[in-house]
């Protein structure tokens, strides 16, 4: 959804509809927790107004781009593509909202040291204010969303690239023109599975082959215990401890003294210097947090090939881990697998028996992500790229069309069954047009995304 204005009034009035006919069409109390924008406060005080407890994330992609517009501002040439650039990639790789505010007084200090006061100025009156500094990766609280409106980005340049041939043209033009269609669309055609920020699916292979290596020497973590959580601390690539001492120079074993370290929360205030040292010495640590209550009502796990969302769901409930991948996939990490291991609630050894390890014939494949889904044939995608190379491929397919029907006054809705007759190139449009004839005769034409959904729904049905 657009406005085309930027004000709080025309973007409250949109947020309000849209509760409003949540409540009327889909009898639901639409609340939000959390939202991901770019940086305007005109929508932020919107949302705010709506749903005042809010959590507003500010998209990294958009404030990185708005750095390097900064140049008139630097007092030495180049301080923001060379020293910046690193202190804020510090700042979004933090642990926690904790260790990102601590952490972000010390950069600004470091930059005023620089005598980069401009800078530092924007920097802290701009995205470090209260309602715009969500934007690390530990700043969301809901694992499987993250501070980025790359997604949505991508949503549209898809849409751009279907409808014309001109990727920069604007997002509002565009969608007022083809807007109603897919909102009608998806109006007839509602998916039968719920949306989540997560989706059933194996554990990562290389995830599960890094737990070997955090597990395989005790020095690359520690686990501290309270009463109402257990705290494991694992250490980052860039520390890990190998067998071979001289594998990783950086390596440090995790002690007492660097958890502490790691929350910030006693010694003074270390200088930022290099990036390299910034990292080893304030996020060389990921910590993956359990809650004992829900541990102990947690059965062991069966390795499957499959995680189901039952098991996913109990999993989010339990742990929760400071790393992007866990924030990436909503549920499933290194850090996660090894802590499930190290409480007695699975054994990576079966859960290894689980996963293929040997590729598939051809070049190399990269890993699914966590939200990758399993395609079927019936795949919308699939099958217009199978229809657009072979268009002779669906004739004598069974296809599903709804019909208006009268009996006795009285209109209703009946799915008719057909079969795809012939296949011709339009002269007019130039695209292809199948003919399908129906059992009572009707004769209908379809372009090639009319023709798969009404493929798709004789599947559904189980038309033969």
């Amino acid at each position: 959804m657009c406005v085309k204005t930027e004000s709080i009034i025309a973007y409250e009035h949109m947020l309000r509809a849209l509760v409003k006919y949540a409540k009327t069409f889909l009898n639901l109390e639409l609340k939000v927790h959390s939202a991901s924008i770019d940086h305007a406060d005109a929508i932020a005080s919107a949302f705010e107004l709506v749903w005042p407890h809010i959590e507003i994330l500010s998209c990294w992609e958009h404030f990185l781009r708005q750095s390097r517009k900064q140049t008139k501002l630097e007092k030495t040439k180049g301080f923001m593509k060379d020293i910046g650039k690193q202190h804020l990639r510090l700042l979004h790789q933090s642990r926690s909202l904790k260790q990102f505010r601590a952490l972000s007084k010390r950069v600004v200090k470091a930059w005023k040291e620089s005598g980069e006061d401009k800078l530092a100025e924007w920097l802290q009156n701009v995205y470090l204010t209260k309602r715009w500094e969500r934007w690390s990766v530990n700043s969301s609280s809901v694992p499987g969303f993250l501070p980025s409106q790359q997604p949505i980005e991508s949503h549209h340049r898809v849409i751009k690239v279907i409808v014309t041939d001109y990727k920069k043209a604007p997002t509002i033009t565009v969608l007022n023109s083809v807007l109603p269609r897919v909102l009608l669309y998806d109006a007839t055609n509602l998916t039968p599975e719920h949306h989540r920020h997560y989706a059933e699916g194996p554990l990562p292979i290389n995830a599960v082959v890094k737990v070997k290596e955090q597990l395989l020497l005790p020095d690359n973590y520690c686990i501290a215990r309270s009463t109402t959580r257990i705290r494991i601390f694992f250490n980052s690539d860039n520390t890990m401890v190998l067998p071979m001492a001289a594998e990783n120079l950086s390596a440090v074993s995790v002690t007492v003294e660097r958890t502490e370290r790691y929350e910030l929360v006693v010694g003074k205030a270390w200088p930022i210097s290099t990036y390299k040292r910034s990292e080893i010495t304030f996020i060389s640590l990921q910590q993956a947090t359990v809650d004992r209550r829900a541990l102990v009502q947690m059965n062991p796990l069966i390795p499957r090939s499959k995680w189901r969302f039952e098991e996913i769901c109990l999993i989010r409930n339990v742990f929760r881990c400071t790393c992007k991948n866990f924030m990436h996939t909503g549920w499933v990490c290194s850090h996660v697998i090894a802590s499930l291991d190290l409480l007695n609630k699975l054994k990576i050894g079966l859960a290894l028996q689980k996963i293929p390890m040997r590729g598939l014939p051809g070049q190399r494949r990269d890993f699914q992500g966590g939200l990758t889904r399993d395609s079927d044939p019936y795949d919308v995608d699939r099958l217009i790229q199978l229809i657009t190379k072979t268009p002779g491929k669906p004739l004598k397919w069974p296809v599903v069309q709804e019909f208006d029907i009268e009996d006795e006054g009285k209109t209703y809705k009946e799915h008719r069954v057909g079969q795809v007759a012939g296949c011709r190139l339009s002269a007019t449009e130039g695209v292809y047009v199948w003919s399908v004839v129906f059992i009572h005769g009707d004769l209908l034409e379809y372009q090639v995304e009319e023709l798969v959904h009404a493929v798709r729904r004789a599947h559904a049905l189980g038309t033969q």
